[in-house]
């Protein structure tokens, strides 16, 4: 139907444009598979996505992996992050849950830089 007819656009624009993810429909921003296909492009992605998704682990550290990957070799040729962890982008709850921090610094050690 039309509900199915959005989703394809939507992911097909993600998937084209990661910023796209910035004009969706919110149920869209909402939308796991959507959202992940905008982060795969772009961490920073991240900041669009529903407060939902922002709350989940799964979401928010595939973002710190392609912040990882997308940054390859820089940050550690500086010592320090030349571009700021989207964990910025998580949830005040997932920021605050020590264990999942703990996973994100293992993923990324200048995730708290």
């Amino acid at each position: 139907g039309e509900l199915r007819a959005v989703r394809e656009i939507a992911l097909a624009a993600v998937q084209n444009h990661w910023a796209a993810l910035k004009f969706v429909d919110a149920a869209m921003a909402d939308d796991r598979d959507i959202v992940m296909a905008a982060i795969s492009k772009n961490s920073w992605s991240l900041r669009y996505a529903s407060e939902r998704l922002r709350g989940s682990d799964e979401i928010v550290l595939a973002a710190v992996r392609q912040h990882v990957v997308s940054t390859s070799g820089v940050n550690e040729h500086f010592g320090a992050p030349v571009a700021a962890s989207p964990i910025r982008f998580a949830s005040e709850a997932l920021r605050q849950d020590r264990d999942f921090v703990l996973r994100a610094v293992e993923i990324d050690g200048f995730v708290i830089a």
